[in-house]
């Protein structure tokens, strides 16, 4: 899978380096935080507990946009860009 992602973002392929460690801490985030807010939410839909539901979408919600945020204004303010720009890469992967 990383070679998948690496294709559009090189800092996936940069194991020890200094530009992978916030791609990886970002990712488990996402992974470990965002993943089971997103299934709690499911979970509170089918139970119709509404306000369970509306937190954990909105923490959700919220915790996706600062990673989107992080992600991109890294590769913003990178003197390197590792982002390949062509829009199959660009809209496809993110």
């Amino acid at each position: 899978m990383w070679k998948e992602y690496a294709k559009s973002d090189s800092r996936y392929m940069q194991g020890g380096t200094g530009n992978f460690a916030p791609v990886l801490a970002q990712e488990a985030s996402t992974v470990f935080v965002v993943g089971p807010l997103c299934w709690l939410t499911i979970y509170a839909m089918w139970t119709r507990r509404s306000a369970v539901r509306e937190l954990s979408q909105l923490a959700a919600s919220v915790m996706h946009m600062q990673s989107v945020l992080l992600y991109f204004g890294a590769e913003l303010l990178a003197r390197e860009p590792s982002c390949r720009p062509e829009p199959q890469y660009f809209y496809m992967y993110f």
